[in-house]
């Protein structure tokens, strides 16, 4: 048996309007850490199986634009960037 798959996530993040509520925009931070991640593999046979990867981390950042342009006619823009890493070696680190 593997350990039980358990994720801390925690988030940070900012949402506000501005210039007379024409514009809205946010930016968030998250951090993921996975004490005993897992991922599946493949034996030779083609069957899947799951094993314990060993620790993992993310770190995600996102922001969003919003611009209204007329009272009927919005754009937006978006932005988000993740980094992930295999933090310690576990029974399937390759």
């Amino acid at each position: 048996l593997l350990p039980a798959r358990i994720i801390w996530n925690y988030k940070m993040g900012i949402k506000c309007r501005a210039i007379e509520l024409k514009i809205t925009y946010s930016a968030s931070i998250f951090y993921q850490d996975y004490p005993d991640f897992q991922s599946h593999s493949a034996k030779d046979t083609g069957n899947f199986f799951t094993t314990n990867t060993g620790a993992a981390s993310n770190i995600t950042v996102e922001t969003e634009l919003k611009p209204l342009l007329k009272d009927y006619f919005d754009v937006f823009a978006s932005f988000a960037y993740i980094a992930t890493e295999i933090d310690d070696d576990g029974e399937n680190s390759d």
